[in-house]
């Protein structure tokens, strides 16, 4: 929305707000790992795995093979790997991925969401496509909302958007995958560049669906997530479908089965750990929430993953984040 703790993309050019001084100040902070005065929240996975880690990656595999036919992007990444060497909190680089929430507004009252799902604004498309001027240099863009999809013109623009990016550029979309039809998702992943769908369901049983997601589309939301492994399976031109998972006290067990579809669709899962002051439903700050056999329930889901070759991620970050 209009945030202005960076900068204001109606009025600034995206140059100063790239390398103003709130930012600057900011990777100052990350580089001292005072990660929660840079304005990360108590609990993130990733910063979770960024302190306990041994080796961190800095150059994902996928921006390396990317780089093979974009030589503005394997520029960018040169000096981005240059500027972190350097703990340079003015970038040479350019942003190599944009992480951008159009809209607040959603079609769901999640028990564990914080936004304000009534609030009608969205950003245009014409002021997104101001940060465009940066696209020779960018690996992805990630839209979420709020549910982006509540824009009903949200496909087309999506669909114009990957015309004018190159094969190896990505788009990755959040979603509750509750407003897209069958036929949509067939254009959405047409040729080459299909749009990468990241789709929110956290429970296979459809009454605690329904309890957390506070929204009677389950089966609509199953059977996309269904229908994208078919058409991933079909094309086969690589993964374009991920399924997040949000962990607390309501869906815990349904981790297990979660673990069995994603191995039967054969689709990537992606667990989370809830992230708030939700006093029912933090397992990770309340323990008294914990029941006894968390942890050998935990330990079971681990060893079915593994006898199912699932491809499940951060599950491993759930059981130490819980022990």
């Amino acid at each position: 929305m209009n945030s202005t703790f960076l900068g204001d993309i109606h009025t600034d050019s995206l140059d100063n707000v790239w390398n103003g001084e709130k930012i600057q100040n900011i990777r100052k902070l990350v580089m001292e790992h005072r990660y929660k005065e840079a304005g990360c929240k108590d609990g993130c996975s990733i910063i979770y795995e960024l302190t306990n880690q041994t080796e961190k990656e800095l150059i994902p595999n996928q921006w390396k093979s990317a780089c093979v036919s974009n030589p503005s992007l394997k520029d960018n990444i040169e000096k981005f790997s240059d500027d972190v060497k350097k703990h340079n909190v003015v970038a040479s680089c350019k942003p190599i991925t944009f992480d951008i929430q159009p809209i607040e507004a959603c079609n769901m009252s999640c028990i564990m969401c914080h936004q304000k799902h009534n609030n009608k604004d969205k950003v245009s498309v014409e002021v997104i496509n101001k940060l465009f001027q940066y696209k020779d240099h960018l690996y992805s863009i990630r839209f979420q909302g709020g549910e982006v999809f509540a824009d009903k013109a949200f496909s087309q623009y999506l669909i114009n958007l990957k015309k004018n990016l190159t094969l190896n550029q990505k788009i990755d979309v959040i979603t509750n995958g509750s407003l897209l039809s069958h036929e949509e998702l067939d254009v959405l992943t047409q040729g080459d560049n299909p749009i990468n769908f990241i789709i929110s369901m956290d429970a296979i049983d459809k009454d605690i669906y329904q309890y957390i997601r506070q929204t009677k589309h389950f089966d609509k939301v199953k059977g996309n997530i269904e229908y994208l492994a078919k058409l991933q399976k079909d094309k086969n031109n690589g993964e374009f479908l991920s399924w997040n998972f949000v962990v607390m006290k309501s869906n815990f067990y349904n981790i297990k089965p979660a673990i069995e579809l994603a191995a039967n669709l054969n689709v990537t899962l992606n667990f989370g750990p809830i992230i708030g002051d939700y006093k029912k439903e933090n397992i990770f700050e309340y323990n008294e929430l914990v029941e006894s056999d968390y942890e050998q329930y935990l330990k079971e889901a681990l060893e079915l993953k593994n006898s199912l070759n699932a491809k499940v991620n951060n599950l491993e970050t759930i059981i130490k984040k819980l022990f």
